[in-house]
């Protein structure tokens, strides 16, 4: 539900720069290929991208320790968090 959820607002921001991507479907690729390409973006004069993000992404590992009998979706949600700020560190 996570990952689509994060596919999902990472589409509209590709749809509203008309942007092509080779990968779809799986957010680090997708969120590593976007930055690159609106680094790039003929209109992106500083050739840079700023991702913000807002001190509430602290509150995640609590409320997944809240929620212990989800420990399935929480595993899967933490892996695909763990490789969208991967990559935004990365980069």
């Amino acid at each position: 539900m996570l990952e689509r959820g994060l596919i999902w607002a990472l589409r509209l921001i590709k749809k509203s720069y008309d942007l092509n991507l080779k990968c779809d479907n799986i957010v680090k690729d997708v969120i590593e290929e976007l930055i690159i390409i609106l680094a790039s973006y003929e209109n992106n004069i500083y050739e840079k991208v700023i991702v913000l993000i807002d001190k509430y992404d602290l509150l995640i590992p609590n409320i997944f320790n809240i929620i212990k009998e989800s420990l399935k979706i929480t595993n899967e949600n933490y892996e695909i968090l763990k490789g969208f700020f991967k990559i935004i560190k990365a980069l």
